[in-house]
């Protein structure tokens, strides 16, 4: 398979040298970026909108991004330790 992409055209002869369970991980990698990409082109909608929705569709709507961002905050504890850091600081502040 040829495409008019040099990058595109390097990765395939990159993956073509991989193992079948490479070739699935980086399939899985691929539909990832896909639904990032997808979640980005989302139709935002500014404060004023968004208060001026029922409160039922303002729910769904923050339960779905409660939903989106939850293993952030249950995995990636670099935004806990800077959390930590500022209060640290500012209880020395107030001593």
């Amino acid at each position: 398979m040829t495409t008019h992409n040099p990058i595109a055209n390097k990765l395939i002869k990159k993956i073509e040298t991989l193992s079948p369970e490479q070739i699935k991980q980086v399939e899985k990698f691929v539909d990832t970026l896909n639904k990032e990409n997808t979640t980005e082109k989302k139709t935002k909608i500014d404060r004023q909108t968004f208060l001026k929705l029922p409160i039922e569709e303002r729910n769904r709507i923050l339960a779905k991004q409660v939903a989106e961002i939850e293993e952030h905050y249950t995995t990636d504890s670099e935004w806990q330790d800077w959390v930590n850091f500022d209060l640290v600081y500012i209880d020395e502040y107030k001593s």
